[in-house]
């Protein structure tokens, strides 16, 4: 992702799946995995986001941002991340009957960075993951490295 000041919304550019029809999860175990890098001369912010908009207004299980002072944000616990350095992300949780409304994060880079964290989800009505959303919110220029990005549900 590159950033940059002016542009029409804070939030481009932006990279997003609908999930519609089948592809709607309400029961199963969600799990979300990618690689990021934060560059280090030019960082910035990247919004990770999963939203359920079978309600109005719309519903969120949280956001994960990668900060520009190298820090990782999972609805406000926070992970160290050194920028310039890749990291590999896994986020997972549960929908369906009798789900703990929680999401579980874990976070690993080849310095050996092992941390892990559980926070409840932003909305407590969130049931069913319609969207995920990948965004640069900054307003200024910026580079974010995404790589092996992969949703899944079993």
């Amino acid at each position: 992702f590159h950033d940059a000041a002016g542009l029409e919304r804070a939030w481009m550019p932006m990279l997003q799946k609908t999930l519609a029809g089948k592809k709607r999860w309400s029961a199963g175990k969600v799990t979300l995995s990618l690689d990021v890098l934060m560059s280090e001369e030019e960082p910035g912010l990247l919004n990770v986001m999963l939203r359920d908009y079978t309600l109005d207004p719309w519903r969120s299980a949280g956001t994960i941002s990668v900060l520009p002072k190298g820090v990782i944000d999972v609805n406000g616990k926070r992970i160290p991340a050194r920028n310039g350095m890749w990291h590999h992300g896994v986020v997972s949780f549960e929908l369906g009957g009798g789900s703990i409304e929680r999401i579980s994060v874990f976070i690993t880079n080849d310095e050996g960075l092992n941390e892990s964290l559980v926070v409840p989800f932003r909305d407590r009505e969130f049931s069913t993951l319609t969207w995920l959303g990948i965004s640069a919110g900054g307003e200024s220029r910026s580079v974010t490295y995404l790589d092996n990005v992969e949703l899944r549900v079993e």
